[in-house]
């Protein structure tokens, strides 16, 4: 007696393509960013003179608006990590565009940003 020949294994589908990234990432205004670093230098940092780079990632939205900052590597210095991601979102970026040149969201991937604290003169 003839067996039936098992069953073909199953492919597993193919895993989905990466997330489009944007033709134009977000930008930030530099003079913004230096009045952010002004507002919210943490006073006890600024007496202790901590300096250093805090690397976030985060969403940005169609209009530029920053939401969900994540701490991704330290400055060093607790109180302004802490700064940085409570308030970046205070601040608007110049938002991703796509190929065609409309304003475009930027959340997955999320888009990654380094600030460094420095003294002021």
């Amino acid at each position: 007696v003839a067996r039936p020949a098992p069953p073909a294994a199953a492919r597993p589908a193919p895993p989905p393509p990466p997330p489009a990234v944007p033709a134009v990432r977000p930008q930030t205004d530099v003079r913004r960013l230096g009045e952010l670093f002004a507002e919210y230098y943490p006073a006890a940092s600024l007496r202790a003179k901590e300096e250093g780079t805090v690397e976030v990632d985060m969403c940005v939205s169609i209009d530029g608006r920053i939401s969900d900052v994540r701490l991704v590597r330290t400055s060093g210095f607790p109180r302004l990590d802490e700064s940085t991601v409570k308030n970046l979102s205070k601040m608007r970026l110049k938002p991703a565009k796509d190929s065609a040149g409309k304003n475009v969201a930027w959340c997955n991937p999320r888009f990654p940003l380094a600030l460094t604290w420095q003294l002021p003169e």
